[in-house]
């Protein structure tokens, strides 16, 4: 008989600086640079399980405030993913991965033995 579940988790993280440069030269005006980055993300993980075949996808989804000390984000942020891939495999034997996942977008990548079982 399959066995399903879906994991859910994410993080969030909001950073606030503060900056002042003091020129030594006349031709240079001083600045204070006042910015505040962010970063969300939300991941889920449907798996599905047979016996000893598996098959299971991940979607992460993240959401960046501005990342940038320029004026060019300053009312936007964006909105991508980080992870969007589809598994499937034998339990402690074998695997294939497809799609994007840890910045390696399209690559297929084997875990090894360490798979988490449901």
């Amino acid at each position: 008989m399959a066995k399903t579940g879906v994991g859910i988790s994410g993080s969030a993280w909001v950073d606030t600086g503060y900056e002042t440069n003091k020129s030594e030269s006349s031709s240079v005006a001083n600045s204070t640079t006042y910015l505040q980055q962010a970063r969300a993300v939300l991941r889920v993980t449907p798996t599905m399980s047979a016996g000893r075949f598996f098959i299971q996808a991940q979607a992460e989804l993240v959401g960046n405030g501005c990342q940038t000390t320029g004026t060019t984000c300053l009312n936007a942020g964006t909105v991508s993913t980080d992870d969007l891939w589809l598994r499937i495999g034998q339990w402690n034997v074998w695997d294939l991965k497809v799609g994007r996942f840890g910045g390696m977008g399209g690559l297929s990548h084997r875990h090894g033995p360490g798979h988490q079982h449901l």
